[in-house]
């Protein structure tokens, strides 16, 4: 999920150069130095790389998705920053960033020389922000072997060498990174530079989160159900079709409802981002295909094919599940459809939703990883105290 911050950066390279690892946005970078400012962030969606509200609005059902997300985004209009006086900024990699016109310019320039360095992190002899200087070779080869391997603690799930070359404002990569070479440069072993590492200030400046938060009400209504109607544990995920996150959880979701076939039951909420272009739509053809007792059909269809999600598709899709197409389309475009999904994303940010797939256990936000073998211990658990 997002994680936010209020400090202002500068725009970091690796953000423009997380932006060119999607083809499809690449014409958008034109965009983003045509702009007075700019506002990056970490994805709520770990597969976002910068934040694309500006793509054209097709229809009222995606503007009014717009509105529901703005609480929590920047929105911008006929190619303006709009500022909420209360809107918190998101960040990327725990930063905020807001760059003006010159400085994205300026990193485009320089991208073509930061583009090697931020993929060769695995095999690079030095960093952004490490010296490395004064260590002998040995030390050296240990320092990079343990930066190379040691994960960075601010939320980014990278490794700290790659943390320092992909996201160098990261306070949190260079504060470790500190600790490893000043372990290294006193002679101690690779466990022992990591065990520096481990009981560095900066890594004990991080409070581990609870595995499930405190119970909250969400509601569900009309929202489609898989599982007993009595099920003892209720599941409630929030998720995105095109997310590439949540197509990953979604089949082990389904082997957690196999294993607790009368115990588990799981509810879908919509939470399209609106940094994927189609997942609105996407949202929409599910609700339509709900209408006609179809959604889970439609559900694994998308995610089987989240990258080909057009109109054309999901109207393909929904005459391959024999649904009355005219009816399909007339619930696709339906103010009645759009105004179920924008409620979907009000309940989430009610929730405290950020990211997808977020999942919630009997209204405790769960903060692991969304897979059957972590998720297993922690039923049986529950159903063991039910």
């Amino acid at each position: 999920g997002t994680v936010r911050g209020d400090r202002r950066k500068e725009l970091k390279l690796g953000v423009v150069v997380a932006l060119l690892d999607h083809p499809d946005d690449f014409r958008k970078l034109w965009i983003l130095l045509e702009l007075e400012s700019v506002f990056l962030e970490k994805p709520a969606c770990p597969s976002r790389s910068v934040h694309q509200s500006f793509s054209t609005l097709p229809s009222g059902a995606n503007r009014n998705l717009r509105d529901a997300h703005r609480a929590r985004r920047q929105v911008l209009i006929h190619g303006r920053v709009l500022r909420d006086p209360a809107f918190s900024c998101p960040a990327y990699n725990m930063n905020m960033f807001c760059t003006s016109r010159l400085a994205a310019i300026a990193a485009f320039l320089l991208l073509s020389v930061s583009l090697a360095a931020a993929q060769d992190w695995k095999t690079a002899s030095t960093y952004n922000g490490v010296d490395l200087k004064g260590l002998t070779p040995s030390q050296t080869t240990v320092a990079l072997k343990v930066l190379r391997d040691y994960g960075c603690v601010c939320g980014c799930s990278m490794k700290v060498a790659e943390c320092r070359e992909k996201d160098p404002a990261c306070s949190y990569s260079k504060g470790l990174a500190a600790a490893i070479v000043a372990a290294a440069h006193e002679g101690k072993s690779e466990a022992e530079v990591r065990n520096a590492a481990a009981n560095s200030p900066t890594a004990k400046s991080i409070k581990p989160k609870k595995l499930l938060d405190d119970p909250i009400q969400i509601t569900t209504q009309g929202a489609p159900v898989t599982g007993p109607e009595n099920a003892r544990i209720t599941l409630v995920e929030f998720s995105d079709f095109q997310c590439p996150y949540c197509r990953v959880a979604a089949p082990q979701l389904h082997e957690v409802l196999k294993a607790f076939p009368t115990q588990v039951k799981l509810i879908f909420k919509q939470f399209p981002l609106d940094i994927h272009s189609q997942a609105a739509l996407a949202a929409a053809a599910s609700v339509a295909a709900q209408k006609q007792g179809k959604f889970w059909q439609m559900h694994d269809a998308l995610f089987a094919d989240r990258a080909s999600i057009t109109r054309a598709a999901v109207i393909s899709l929904a005459r391959n599940f024999s649904l009355d197409i005219p009816r399909f389309t007339a619930d696709l475009d339906s103010k009645e459809t759009n105004a179920k999904v924008v409620q979907d994303v009000t309940d989430g940010n009610k929730a405290g939703v950020e990211g997808t797939p977020t999942l919630f256990i009997d209204g405790q936000r769960f903060n692991g990883l969304i897979n059957a073998d972590a998720l297993h211990p922690i039923l049986s658990g529950m159903l063991a105290k039910h």
